[in-house]
């Protein structure tokens, strides 16, 4: 059986998680950075997009998590490089 699929207005766009993608960012606790991807190789480790390379992202998602996920400053600037493109 499904789970329904969450979804919420945040900022004027609608977004739509996985119960699996809420449950991993409310496992993080609070005031930790979260490691959204690996340095190494640039690949995903949570969310939509879990497992595919940062260059195979969509901007839009990219974007989201610049302004939703606490990230370390080195995420940061990898992902505002990613942006850009």
């Amino acid at each position: 059986m499904k789970k329904n699929v969450e979804k919420k207005m945040v900022g004027g766009k609608h977004l739509q998680h996985t119960s699996k993608f809420i449950n991993e960012l409310n496992s993080v606790k609070p005031n930790r950075e979260i490691v959204a991807f690996r340095y190494s190789d640039e690949v995903w480790l949570i969310g939509k997009y879990k497992g595919l390379k940062l260059s195979e992202t969509p901007t839009s998602y990219i974007n989201w998590v610049l302004s939703n996920i606490r990230l370390s400053p080195t995420s940061v600037c990898i992902l505002e490089n990613y942006s850009k493109q």
